[in-house]
């Protein structure tokens, strides 16, 4: 190839990551890279952040590319099916990029960069065929809508909408709980230490850290919001990855309804703009049943399929705990689909699938047990933060949620997730249910579109069985939504064809998936205008303003910090959000702190003494999440800790020094550490 030849070849890796990436340093230059106090007007943070994730996006599709073709599974891919894949793998590898920094010791910004900028020179030469492969996908896209201008204009002017609105929102400073809780201030802590630490006192940092970790680039970067823009990245490419199999199982027109159906579950596009791990679990989890359906349709590729589907999974498992209630399912499927070639051969594949997915996540567990004696701590042996007695408090927390859990409870749940659907929720439970169109995925065994759609029926009932057995949360169902709207799609186009109502394009499946799409952007849309974000990224509103109404406890935080002095313990009780207190205050990051310690200390003098000989200056009263927790009570161990705080300690052992219709803050007189000082 000539030098001319070389430099076109070069151009897609210059406008994908160099000119984003280049833009990205003037608005570092100009004081955008601070995490908590930008010096830059607070667009030009914005600015920045959108474009240090696209220059991650960019450098991590296209090291999954690359990757891709070494897995020989690229000729046998869709255009869109590729693009999936690539950032799929492409993430997973910038993940453990940044792990094994940590390991070293070497979880520092120059690191980081230097790791960003080597992926980016191993990528370069996959960028064309990026490029080329977005061109293709694009122009497959747009031959779906060529008999229906007026249609694609529709569904690309509310899909726009959607987007900006939940990009505004991703923008804004983070609110999400659990993103307070551990998926912000673990990466915080190792990038303030250096290297990967055990953090047995926030319960969950101690699982796998796949996504904290990219978050962590952001956070070494100087932006917080980056964790919001990357999680949304994986909402778009989960709706987009479904897109794809939907095309190909169900054809074009399939496709398209699938992914309206996953969007048009109003809480699912509000999930993603949180800074959470939870669209990074499902998009993995969604790709892994999406290779083993194609290994089934494969004879020549199916070594080649498992492989990457194990790979998928992996990063499943490396993602979020809750993973691991996948790993069972897959494996049970994987023997119902290859049961005609002998259950001797399939347990044999589906045995060494599952192995190669547990080995290829194992880092994140081995580092539990080799550091802290437990590779799922604590839930296996615990330690003494998280001894038995703890571990049980928070279990009976996580088994709270539901309508139960016999046999007659599992036959009920398709009316009891809606019916009862609060009892299921974890936040913005008005909203918090599947989508209206999910029931009619039960008619797949009967009624379809395709016969090849039918497998998905025993894969939803092993995975939604998998999840009735542990906590039964909703959002922990996400992961099997991609799943249902696929078999949603299948019903709907089966249910047109038996009646004769499809001409060239599915109109009613059509037109019912656009209502529901409609709606979801309805819901953004006030959801958007009550949070008001578009205020903090112009600098009408400072970024105080805006987290003093999105987090209850924000005001709390603030008069922790700036009033009080650096030596002060604050103990949380029933609030696990500690990112923006700092190192003053001790979370309770499994929301059974109040309970356990009383547990330990009955009597108002054991309590003092155990809090003074622990440091604690201060108690942090959290009323909100006193609420919640008491609503998820089954001994009544809340209840009983908040009368004892309330009433017995905190009369005798607290002086009041801040209040709100959230927080109550207490200034300990019984027992004082030395060093703390007073208010």
């Amino acid at each position: 190839m000539n030098m001319t030849g070389r430099l076109r070849g070069l151009r897609p890796f210059v406008w994908f990551v160099l000119l984003p990436a280049a833009l990205a340093g003037v608005a570092w230059l100009l004081g955008a890279g601070n995490v908590s106090r930008p010096a830059s007007p607070p667009f030009v943070h914005a600015l920045y952040t959108l474009l240090l994730s696209l220059t991650v996006v960019a450098i991590a599709a296209g090291t999954g590319r690359r990757a891709l073709g070494f897995l020989h599974t690229d000729s046998s891919c869709g255009q869109i099916e590729k693009l999936s894949f690539s950032f799929a793998l492409g993430t997973g590898i910038l993940g453990l990029g940044t792990y094994a920094l940590g390991l070293v010791g070497l979880l520092r910004p120059p690191a980081i960069l230097a790791l960003l900028a080597l992926a980016a020179l191993i990528a370069a030469p996959s960028f064309a065929r990026l490029q080329q492969d977005l061109a293709e996908a694009a122009a497959e896209l747009r031959g779906d809508w060529r008999a229906s201008r007026l249609g694609a204009w529709l569904v690309f002017g509310v899909v726009s909408l959607l987007a900006l609105l939940t990009l505004l929102l991703a923008l804004a400073p983070p609110w999400g709980y659990d993103g307070l809780m551990y998926h912000l201030v673990a990466p915080r802590l190792w990038l303030q230490a250096g290297r990967i630490l055990p953090l047995p006192t926030i319960l969950q940092a101690n699982g796998p850290v796949i996504v904290q970790l990219l978050y962590g680039i952001g956070l070494a970067l100087g932006t917080d919001t980056f964790s919001q823009v990357i999680h949304l990245a994986f909402g778009s490419a989960l709706v987009f990855a479904v897109l794809g199999a939907g095309r190909r199982l169900l054809g074009p027109g399939g496709g398209w309804i699938a992914a309206g159906i996953l969007l048009g579950i109003p809480i699912v596009p509000l999930w993603g703009t949180l800074p959470y791990v939870d669209m990074a679990q499902a998009f993995y989890e969604f790709l892994a049943v999406w290779c083993i359906l194609r290994w089934t349709e494969s004879e020549s590729g199916r070594r080649e399929w498992l492989t990457l589907a194990a790979i998928m999974a992996a990063l499943a498992l490396g993602t979020k705990l809750t993973a691991l209630f996948m790993i069972p399912a897959l494996f049970a499927w994987i023997l119902v689909l290859g049961r005609k070639r002998g259950w001797g051969h399939t347990l044999r594949i589906g045995a060494v699938f599952a192995i190669v997915a547990c080995a290829l996540a194992s880092p994140w567990y081995v580092f539990n047990l080799v550091s802290l004696g437990d590779p799922f701590y604590p839930f296996l042996r615990g330690d003494a933060v998280w001894p038995a007695q703890r571990v049980l408090l928070h279990l009976d927390y996580l088994r709270s949620f539901g309508a139960g859990t016999s046999l007659l409870d599992f036959v009920l749940l398709p009316w009891n997730l809606y019916a009862r659907h609060e009892v299921f929720a974890e936040m913005m439970a008005s909203i918090e249910f599947p989508s209206l169109l999910f029931p009619l995925a039960l008619l797949l065994p009967f009624v379809t579109s395709t016969p090849r759609a039918r497998p998905l029926s025993a894969l939803a009932l092993l995975r939604v069985g998998t999840w009735f057995v542990g906590s039964q949360q909703l959002r922990f169902l996400l992961p099997v939504y991609p799943v249902l709207s696929l078999m949603t799609a299948a019903v709907l186009l089966g249910i047109e064809s038996r009646l004769h109502l499809r001409l060239k394009f599915p109109r009613v499946s059509a037109a019912l998936t656009a209502g529901m799409v409609v709606t979801t952007l309805l819901y953004a849309a006030i959801f958007t205008v009550t949070a008001r974000p578009f205020a903090a990224l112009t600098g009408s509103e400072s970024r105080d303003a805006y987290l003093a109404r999105q987090v209850y406890d924000y005001r709390a935080m603030r008069f922790i910090h700036e009033s009080l002095p650096e030596t002060a313990r604050v103990l949380e009780l029933w609030d696990g959000q500690s990112y923006y207190c700092g190192g003053r205050c001790l979370p309770d990051a499994g929301q059974v702190q109040a309970a356990y310690l009383l547990q330990q200390n009955p009597t108002v003098e054991a309590m003092s003494a155990a809090l003074g000989s622990d440091g604690v200056t201060h108690v942090l009263l959290d009323l909100e999440g006193l609420n919640f927790l008491l609503s998820h009570d089954p001994r009544g161990t809340h209840e009983a800790a908040a009368r004892f705080y309330v009433r017995e300690f905190l009369p005798v052992c607290g002086e009041p020094i801040y209040e709100d219709d959230h927080v109550q803050l207490y200034r300990l007189t019984c027992s004082i550490h030395p060093s703390a000082g007073k208010t």
